[in-house]
């Protein structure tokens, strides 16, 4: 069973103490492993205990759920957790900094920027089947004033690239049809050229390759109709 309410962590060397509120899905246990993984790191958010843990030990650090509050609703244990700490924050021995309610979500505090590289850290962490389940969440979640805003950004980012791709750049091409005087076209594209001239997809390759490209012979599916000699020339 997952136990959640109001915890408190004690130093048994110092009169320091913490009140803390697991109103996350984790529960009790998962805030004394946070707490303790920070601690072990040398980063614990506390400084006061962080400085007892490393000169006590381990050992120097008790955690207790003084309200187990497993039944009651998250801002029920959020609500209680904030009362206690307008009391508690008076105490010169409490080392809590913000009469305000986490619940172990410790981004809440900080600013935009600093919760989207938390939160981009988290993920990248997180094996690839939570965060699957984690993304099918958030899509679930969207409106249609949402969908329709993410449409617009994919359209304008594919306008973009298409021009600064060189597939979607302007080619200009020469062409000496035998008998005739030479041409320049300039296409938009190269789905512009291969539309206005029927040509294949493999007539760009080469072209794009050796700069230039021989009719050398028409066959009956044949679709251009430029006769066997033309010279085409990519300039």
């Amino acid at each position: 069973m997952i136990h959640r309410g109001i915890y408190r962590i004690d130093t048994t060397k110092a009169e320091y103490y913490y009140i803390g509120g697991c109103w996350s899905k984790a529960g009790f246990n998962y805030r004394v492993s946070v707490h303790l993984s920070a601690f072990r790191k040398g980063k614990h958010h506390n400084k006061f205990l962080q400085h007892v843990f490393n000169k006590y030990g381990e050992d120097s650090i008790l955690f207790t759920l003084i309200e187990d509050m497993s039944k009651s609703s998250d801002e029920e244990i959020q609500d209680r957790e904030e009362q206690l700490l307008v009391e508690a924050v008076k105490d010169p021995n409490c080392t809590n900094v913000s009469t305000r309610a986490y619940g172990g979500f410790t981004t809440a505090h900080k600013s935009p920027k600093e919760r989207a590289k938390s939160y981009r850290k988290m993920v990248k962490s997180m094996p690839w089947k939570e965060r699957n389940k984690r993304h099918s969440k958030t899509l679930q979640n969207k409106t249609d004033e949402d969908w329709d805003i993410i449409a617009e950004k994919l359209r304008k980012t594919r306008k973009r690239n298409r021009k600064q791709h060189k597939s979607y750049k302007p080619m200009s091409v020469t062409f000496q049809i035998p008998g005739k005087s030479k041409t320049t076209k300039v296409f938009e594209s190269e789905a512009d050229f291969m539309s206005s001239t029927n040509f294949e997809n493999t007539t760009i390759c080469k072209l794009k390759r050796t700069k230039t490209h021989t009719v050398k012979r028409i066959l009956p599916d044949t679709k251009h109709s430029y006769p066997k000699g033309t010279v085409l020339t990519l300039l």
